[in-house]
């Protein structure tokens, strides 16, 4: 919203699909975030065409709305506005954890996850993984230097690393 410049592309797709709620939404958007120029002239227009427009906020209460202060991309904004609203959430930091006092449970706590842990790990690399092989690879049974099909991993994973695109 605070990168549209004038509102006449978003006036032209309200007008041809009849859409009067939506630019009531739009309006009060417009207004809500210091732009009540653009909103003055949907509802002058869409009126001005015959439709009933009335004004909404699209906007949950109690969401942060400010115009920008400076002209920035507008997933700029978004994010701020995401931190303002998660800030108190994100800030709070618990109690220093400290060192587990059970080593033991600690320990089989983290072998229960590990497969689950090493599969999501890689896939968000963008490496091409299944469980099956994150357990070879646990249980010490990944061979790269007998195994073929182990060493065309190995090199799928050493290509990713030097920037050219290889998949498993």
């Amino acid at each position: 919203m605070a990168s549209l410049a004038d509102a006449s592309d978003l006036l032209r797709l309200l007008l041809n699909g009849g859409h009067s709620a939506k630019a009531g939404y739009l309006a009060k958007a417009f207004r809500q975030t210091g732009r009540g120029e653009l909103a003055d002239e949907i509802l002058r227009v869409m009126k001005g065409a015959g439709y009933d427009v009335r004004e909404s906020s699209p906007f949950e209460a109690g969401q942060i709305l400010r115009k920008p202060s400076r002209p920035s991309a507008p997933m700029v904004s978004r994010v701020e506005m995401l931190w303002g609203s998660m800030r108190g959430k994100v800030s709070r930091v618990p109690e220093r954890a400290g060192l587990p006092t059970d080593k033991e449970a600690y320990l089989r706590f983290v072998d229960e996850i590990y497969r689950t842990d090493a599969y999501h790990s890689l896939s968000i690399e963008g490496y091409s993984v299944n469980p099956a092989l994150v357990e070879r690879v646990r249980q010490g049974g990944w061979d790269p230097q007998h195994d073929a099909g182990d060493r065309r991993n190995r090199d799928a994973l050493a290509a990713r690393d030097t920037g050219k695109r290889s998949s498993w």
